[in-house]
């Protein structure tokens, strides 16, 4: 096989993986978790996009804003409301009045996080599982590393 014709390959695949990127709402917004904006919010998420570029979904300045928002309001989710299973947190998350298809969603989840749906976890202790698994289950494939994740939702103002 000729390096000319890997070459193109291997461009034609980076150019296939950056549109993929591109064309996705939520990474589009720096918001891989596609979480919704809140008109009668005052409070601003560190690192919010200081235009309201969409009227459904938040917008951050980089998607290591956008991921630590996600964790952080999962967690809340947990400490404050105190769902502690998968099939809570995502009947919170992507209610099915909003047409989500939230059993599925919870069942995916879960399966991904080595769950049942209605099973009880520390989310703090799992919080870069859960964001990952509903990360995926969001934008249909993992865009980001472990690495990047973790550090993203223990990013600090």
């Amino acid at each position: 096989m000729n390096k000319g014709f890997l070459v193109l390959v291997a461009a034609g695949v980076l150019l296939m993986s950056r549109k993929k990127y591109t064309e996705l709402l939520g990474l589009r917004l720096n918001n891989p978790l596609n979480l919704k904006e809140f008109h009668n919010d005052q409070n601003d998420w560190i690192g919010e996009h200081p235009l309201n570029l969409h009227a459904t979904f938040e917008e951050f300045i980089s998607p290591e804003y956008g991921i630590r928002a996600g964790g952080k309001t999962l967690k809340n989710y947990f400490v404050i409301h105190g769902l502690d299973n998968v099939e809570k947190i995502v009947n919170r998350f992507a209610p099915p009045e909003d047409n989500n298809p939230t059993r599925i969603y919870a069942a995916n989840v879960a399966a991904r996080m080595g769950l049942a749906t209605n099973e009880p976890f520390n989310v703090p202790g799992r919080i870069d599982e859960l964001v990952k698994a509903m990360m995926i289950q969001e934008q249909g494939y993992l865009p980001f590393s472990d690495d990047f994740i973790y550090h993203s939702i223990r990013l600090e103002a």
